[in-house]
């Protein structure tokens, strides 16, 4: 899991590869947001950055440490959190930035799979596989309400908080809890499977029907 166009601002190098490209808005002010994955530093809105990833130092030192890694431990794909943000940024488009990062990345690895953040129809031929969204920790699923404008060239799998099927536990996300840990068999919506812990062994029942709905979704899309 890597921002694809955040970065904390007291990392060795900021400013030589990233700050010159901070992303702007239309008026020439430089946003002020939050990301943050525990929510413990919320409202510390000054400890990192939003990058325009159509500024090419910061794009190319992403797209070394993934490959780097991606090289040295063998992981199958990369998810590019925050993918999906767009802004009218005048010196450069944050959409076309992110099809270079995309492209930089496949450049010598074609077999690295690919994911995003969030889906608009800008970035459906850059990303094609995305995160599912979610309103409150409830799904909501980005073939909605035209399955065939989405579901025609992308698909999207469980948000990462998506609850486990034993304790509706998220793990890593900061919900905490939620109740939600099935998804519908579509062909957009990809079924998905949270694990933490002894997911597999105390809930073997729930765990089936998920491997189930897999099943299904194989062999009414993928035959």
């Amino acid at each position: 899991m890597f921002g694809a166009n955040v970065a904390a601002r007291d990392l060795p190098g900021f400013e030589t590869w990233a700050a010159p490209g901070q992303l702007l808005n239309p008026s020439g002010h430089t946003p002020i947001g939050s990301v943050d994955w525990d929510a413990s530093r919320h409202f510390d809105h000054s400890w990192g950055a939003l990058i325009n990833p159509s500024y090419e130092p910061w794009r190319r030192h992403l797209a070394e440490q993934i490959v780097r890694l991606h090289h040295e431990y063998g992981f199958d794909a990369a998810f590019l959190d925050i993918s999906a943000m767009y802004n009218n940024d005048p010196r450069g488009s944050t959409t076309a930035g992110l099809q270079a990062l995309v492209d930089l990345l496949r450049e010598g690895n074609p077999d690295l799979l690919i994911a995003g953040e969030a889906w608009f129809d800008g970035i459906g031929g850059i990303i094609p596989l995305v995160q599912a969204g979610h309103r409150d920790t409830v799904p909501t699923h980005h073939d909605q309400p035209d399955q065939a404008l989405f579901a025609g060239t992308n698909r999207s799998f469980g948000h990462v908080c998506l609850g486990d099927p034993a304790h509706g536990s998220t793990g890593v996300h900061e919900a905490g809890y939620n109740a939600h840990w099935r998804l519908p068999v579509r062909e957009g919506v990809i079924p998905t499977l949270t694990v933490v812990d002894d997911t597999l062994t105390a809930a073997p029942d729930r765990v089936a029907l998920i491997v189930q709905d897999a099943q299904e979704y194989a062999a009414k899309y993928l035959s």
